[in-house]
């Protein structure tokens, strides 16, 4: 099995040069991380249990900046943090500390780190189906796939011109570029590009795949002037610590699950059944953060995560723009999984976490009611608790910005769509325990509405769905965790 080496130059923050600069970065992220925190911290838990034990903000940034993580159960890559900047297999007088790292997870997030986002979202969507969690294609799609396309490709050259390989790209490059012509063309045209993008992260995939595989003796040479991706998706692994996040206590219980037939806007696949669950759990108080999202995955999909879009939460985290209080979005439910294999890694409780069933999330969605909003039947309550069309037309809203339903869960109406664990299926009439969805099918279900769809979206029992790997501006998620042998 190959040892992969990596060779990298990290600037001194100690240095006299950047040491005003490094300090200044330094303390705004400290001030919006703890910031973040804090508002986690205010959510009233004195009902509903303690609230999660977390490390201070400080820790976190410091080992952030360390960029030292011992990973455990890995056994294929050696990574030393030298002085000199070169890290080398045994050389104790480099550094005592090490990092392992397997060669597989990492090629994994690289590849997904470096997809070029899908923004054809009309692609396959029945016009007439209100479940689709799709939104219709905006004008100015086509210029986000082009410009979202051609960042990923210059990153993803600036990550393989490394001075140890010198070897050439243009096959690669050739491929690409042709495909980029092809994707302006269709966009000009107005026609559907879903092919060409498919194509595009096929070729990248293989690019990756192959480049790992060339890499002299096992050595790769990485640089702060490169794309700043590949740093990103390192640090990401080496990260000991987690965001802070607040989790409300669900206690079992009894529920109509679905709407009743005088219910307005209701669609067929909304049968009233009664569903009881068994089992205690917590689910996460908000949607996941961008900021949750990047220090565990290294890289930020969403759209919505530039200064103009959160002037008092912003922060460039090491070249990657996000917004830190507003819900990671344009996620998929397979991007989902890989999150929860690192997430339950690094969280050392006795907790394991996943996503809620449907069931799970519309129990603590209705918080005891069975009305169409948590707050009631009228829709002009809805106001006070959701993130909509008519509280925020433009653009996703700060988690937790609004009040939260009487269990203290919040944007369970609007905001982003949020995935759960089921496939979907129509329901039946039939009582259920503890119910996980349909055994098989190609599609996903999304609950809660988004930020650009109407009331009837927003409703406790309207459901969506796509396919795992779809996903948009106004596609999230949350957790629920369950302790470990209950």
């Amino acid at each position: 099995m190959k040892i992969l080496f990596f060779m990298f130059f990290m600037i001194n923050i100690g240095a006299i040069s950047c040491t005003s600069l490094e300090n200044q970065k330094e303390q705004k992220s400290l001030k919006i991380i703890t910031q973040f925190e804090n508002k986690m911290h205010s959510i009233d838990f004195s009902n509903r249990g303690q609230q999660t034990k977390s490390l201070p903000s400080e820790r976190f940034l410091q080992d952030d900046l360390s960029f030292i993580k011992i990973l455990k159960n890995k056994k294929i890559l050696l990574i030393q943090k030298c002085t000199n900047a070169v890290l080398i297999k045994n050389n104790k007088s480099c550094s005592e500390e090490t990092v392992t790292l397997s060669l597989h997870d990492y090629s994994r997030r690289l590849k997904i780190a470096f997809r070029i986002e899908h923004f054809d979202k009309s692609v396959q969507e029945d016009k007439s189906d209100r479940g689709s969690i799709k939104q219709k294609t905006t004008i100015n799609d086509g210029k986000r796939q082009i410009n979202d396309a051609e960042n990923k490709i210059k990153q993803l050259q600036d990550f393989f011109d490394s001075p140890l390989l010198n070897t050439s790209h243009s096959e690669w490059l050739n491929q690409l570029n042709s495909h980029l012509n092809s994707l302006h063309l269709k966009v000009s045209q107005k026609q559907k590009f879903t092919e060409i993008i498919q194509e595009l992260n096929r070729i990248v995939e293989k690019w990756i795949e192959a480049e790992i595989q060339r890499w002299p003796n096992g050595t790769f040479r990485m640089v702060t002037t490169q794309s700043p991706i590949e740093l990103n998706v390192l640090r990401s692994f080496l990260q000991t610590n987690v965001v802070s996040a607040a989790y409300i206590p669900i206690q079992p219980g009894l529920f109509k699950m679905g709407s009743h037939s005088t219910e307005a806007h209701r669609d067929p696949d909304e049968t009233l059944h009664q569903v009881k669950l068994t089992k205690p759990f917590e689910i996460s108080a908000t949607e996941i953060s961008q900021l949750e999202w990047v220090m565990i995955m290294g890289f930020n999909p969403s759209y919505f995560k530039e200064e103009q879009d959160c002037p008092n939460t912003f922060l460039d985290w090491y070249g990657i723009p996000l917004c830190a209080d507003l819900p990671v979005e344009r996620v998929s439910w397979l991007d989902i999984e890989e999150f929860l294999i690192e997430y339950n890694k690094r969280q050392k409780d006795v907790y394991t976490y996943r996503l809620p069933s449907e069931a799970e999330w519309e129990y603590s969605a209705r918080s005891g009611t069975q009305t169409t909003y948590a707050t009631g039947d009228d829709p002009t309550t809805l106001n006070t608790i959701a993130c909509y069309a008519e509280t925020s037309p433009n653009q996703t809203c700060p988690v937790a910005s609004r009040s939260a339903n009487s269990w203290g869960v919040y944007d369970m109406h609007g905001n982003v769509w949020e995935w759960v664990y089921d496939r979907y299926e129509p329901y039946s009439e039939n009582s259920q325990i503890d119910p996980m969805g349909a055994k098989t099918g190609q599609l996903r279900v999304g609950r809660g509405g988004s930020w650009p769809g109407d009331k009837t979206r927003q409703r406790a029992a309207n459901r969506g769905y796509d396919k795992p790997d779809g996903g948009s501006d106004g596609v999230g998620f949350r957790l629920a965790r369950f302790k470990n042998n209950q």
